[in-house]
């Protein structure tokens, strides 16, 4: 029995339109952390046992804009939360590459759902760059099937389906 592969979906983006230093909130820097962060590490650990070894896969929803790479300003609470998550899932695969489980993490890319709260607040020209959740779930799904061990702690841009692609770190 057990899971062969499991999803850690974890997404919020408490205060998106914080966008300057002087606005960063504690609290809301600790909400990211303890859903974006914490969630996966948590949901990990809850299921380890049950994920079917060798062949595992865990797979961490993640987001570009914790790739430091490629960091831009503010959400500073969002930014840093899952800069912490790719960490986390980077630590894993090498705790769990002996076990034949391997752990990717995954941006879906700008999906138009409400995670963010009202529509209202996401800028415009992000608003531009959304895909439909059809279109990010066919790269999630692509990215996972593609998990193996020796691309274990990878991190991935599911692409909308269109090819999956490495994301800088």
């Amino acid at each position: 029995g057990g899971f062969t592969a499991k999803e850690n979906k974890s997404g919020g983006m408490e205060a998106f339109g914080q966008q300057s230093l002087a606005s960063v909130k504690m609290d809301e820097m600790r909400y990211n952390f303890e859903v974006n962060s914490l969630g996966p590490l948590k949901v990990s650990q809850a299921l380890i046992d049950q994920i079917s070894a060798p062949g595992g896969k865990i797979a961490i929803v993640s987001s570009l804009v914790g790739s430091i790479a490629d960091a831009g300003g503010g959400m500073y609470a969002y930014r840093a939360s899952k800069t912490a998550v790719n960490m986390i899932g980077k630590a894993m695969s090498c705790d769990l590459k002996d076990k034949g489980v391997s752990v990717g993490l995954i941006h879906p890319g700008m999906i138009a759902t409400s995670f963010a709260g009202d529509d209202n607040n996401i800028p415009e020209p992000m608003k531009k760059m959304q895909r439909s959740v059809e279109e990010g779930s066919k790269g999630v799904i692509e990215a996972i099937d593609g998990m193996t061990i020796e691309n274990t702690g990878s991190f991935w841009h599911g692409n909308y389906g269109d090819g999956v692609k490495t994301c800088p770190w």
